[in-house]
């Protein structure tokens, strides 16, 4: 699913550090939302390699539905992580960048804040790879700019340090690097290692906030004109604000747990063995989404049934079903 870039509403500042506005609609974060950021958001990748590790550990259902529910996370998330979800998928698509390490999987307690930049990854520039951090912050605050971006934890001193301290940038280097070590992503990081021990200012440094109130340029005029007064050599810096139009950052979290998180189930139906045939038409349902797994039985002059039942369980909002036994003909219910 493509990831809206949304409507740009206000530049400000001039190279290497500039500022820009967007706005989405609601359908736009709203397809967001179900898409791009709730893969980010639960880790959809990292959750798929642990499944194919711990295979064949799952013997029964019942483990299989263990497995995926220590994995699901937390059930409340939280404005500021849904917006750091926004953040990194919006420069993924949009900004060549590439955030190969989940957070999520170093939190020793969920939905906790670990110290170090928001993002660290890489970014794809016209020289290649190259280092990216970033800094997000979230808020609904009716104010311009709102408070989190001042402060000792405000993003203009974060983005300040990231680039006048290269010891703070070396820790970061460090983290990835250990990450690297013997990961399929380990030879672009090492064509970005090179451009960094050569230069430990060639990086490219992001902003990003994220807000559900109508657009304004002091959200980001202030922080860009004094971050860009003294940008090293090679490094550029890009602020975003994105502004959510007809939805509430407040809301994003139950829809993501509620809606997101069990749509999207895979149904297979499949057709009894000779040795299961008893004169019945009874067929198995293989039911799997993100946040649990299921087997159920149903006779197939039931299978109307079937599907109300999963929706008043609350289940599934979409719901995929391929007929095995009809030549894989495919329905969107």
């Amino acid at each position: 699913m493509t990831l809206a870039r949304g409507e740009e509403v206000y530049t400000t500042g001039a190279p290497p550090c500039i500022g820009i506005g967007l706005k989405w609609s609601g359908e736009e974060y709203s397809a967001a939302l179900r898409g791009p950021v709730a893969a980010v958001l639960f880790d959809d990748a990292g959750r798929g390699e642990v499944a194919e590790m711990l295979s064949g550990f799952t013997d029964t259902h019942f483990d299989q539905t263990r497995l995926n529910r220590i994995f699901s996370g937390s059930r409340h998330l939280k404005p500021w992580q849904v917006g750091e979800a926004i953040a990194e998928a919006w420069l993924v698509a949009h900004r060549n960048c590439y955030f190969p390490w989940s957070v999520k999987r170093d939190m020793r307690k969920q939905a906790s804040s670990l110290p170090g930049a928001d993002l660290v990854g890489l970014h794809v520039d016209s020289h290649g790879n190259c280092i990216a951090f970033g800094e997000v912050k979230t808020s609904s605050e009716e104010q311009y700019p709102p408070r989190n971006m001042y402060g000792d934890g405000g993003l203009r001193k974060q983005l300040k340090d990231i680039r006048d301290n290269t010891a703070v940038r070396d820790d970061l280097f460090r983290y990835l690097t250990h990450r690297a070590v013997r990961a399929d992503w380990k030879e672009r990081f090492q064509e970005a290692a090179r451009r960094y021990i050569a230069n430990q200012s060639d990086v490219r440094l992001f902003g990003f906030l994220v807000r559900d109130v109508p657009p304004n340029e002091m959200d980001l005029k202030g922080t860009v004109r004094d971050i860009g007064r003294n940008c090293r050599g090679s490094m550029v810096i890009e602020v975003f604000g994105l502004y959510i139009q007809s939805a509430r950052l407040s809301d994003a979290g139950n829809v993501l747990i509620n809606q997101v998180l069990p749509a999207l189930l895979w149904i297979d139906v499949k057709s009894p063995t000779e040795e299961e045939d008893s004169g019945s038409e009874v067929f198995k349902f293989s039911v799997s989404s993100r946040d649990g797994f299921d087997f159920l039985d149903f006779p197939i002059d039931a299978f109307g049934l079937a599907i109300r039942w999963l929706m008043t369980k609350r289940i599934a909002y979409a719901l995929v079903v391929s007929f095995k036994h009809l030549g894989d003909l495919g329905y969107l219910v």
